[in-house]
């Protein structure tokens, strides 16, 4: 039997799946910079004027200004440590105090 043809495969399939590996790398590092800064300044804009008094007297403008609350907050906490692991700085590796807050976080959010 000639395994001359799977030795090249599998060189092709490690190549593949290395390059594919650099592209999710790449996408996770910078996609992530971008998530972040839009959401930054879009739950900002909506906590600036779901704020104004006009909307305030809703309770469904109170319902979207607590959620874009909250989500800043889970965007400040939770994406900074992951931006941070994609230039190899993961603060949940060496910090414990932050690392069983973003594990308390993920609980909270899935209740």
């Amino acid at each position: 039997m000639d395994y001359s043809n799977t030795t090249i495969s599998s060189r092709s399939d490690a190549t593949l799946v290395a390059t594919l590996d650099d592209i999710t790398f790449q996408i996770i590092r910078y996609g992530l910079i971008f998530i972040f800064l839009f959401g930054i300044i879009g739950n900002a804009l909506n906590i600036l004027i779901l704020s104004q008094s006009l909307f305030r007297s809703s309770p469904c403008a109170q319902l979207f200004l607590f959620a874009s609350a909250m989500n800043l907050f889970v965007i400040i906490s939770g994406l900074i440590s992951r931006i941070l692991a994609g230039w190899g700085a993961d603060l949940t590796a060496t910090d414990r105090f932050f690392a069983n807050f973003v594990v308390s976080l993920s609980i909270l959010q899935d209740q």
